[in-house]
């Protein structure tokens, strides 16, 4: 689970934490105290998460989090439900299109490169 744990195996910080997550009560949970638990775990194990606090303004259906390890590696992105409950129909669509996405590419667009970064973003591939 991080860089200290031993090939098969778990260290003795990420087994308490498995142990911790292993234990918690599962359907009673809010989609709010699973958001934190996400939001710590990734805090304990190294990982960058990013959570959209008020998404009223946002984009219907984007992910809750979007979570990766600074040494690279899958870039997940989640979408938090209570137990038994389903993906609204956005949420479906941007789940489905990320789980087509064939590589991630990072950016930094200043206004003088837009142009050239729609053109790239035009082609798609």
């Amino acid at each position: 689970m991080c860089a200290r744990c031993p090939p098969g195996g778990y260290c003795v910080r990420c087994a308490a934490l498995l142990a911790r997550v292993q234990g918690l009560p599962g359907a009673a949970m809010s989609e709010k105290q699973v958001q934190a638990c996400v939001r710590e775990v990734c805090k304990r194990m190294g990982y960058l998460h990013y959570h959209t606090w008020d998404s009223r303004k946002s984009e219907p259906g984007y992910p809750d989090s979007t979570i990766i390890h600074p040494d690279g590696g899958v870039l997940w992105m989640v979408e938090i439900k209570r137990q038994g409950e389903t993906p609204t129909l956005p949420q479906q669509r941007w789940l489905e299109a990320l789980s087509r996405v064939e590589r991630v590419e990072a950016a930094v667009v200043y206004p003088d490169d837009l142009a050239a970064w729609v053109e790239r973003l035009g082609r798609r591939r």
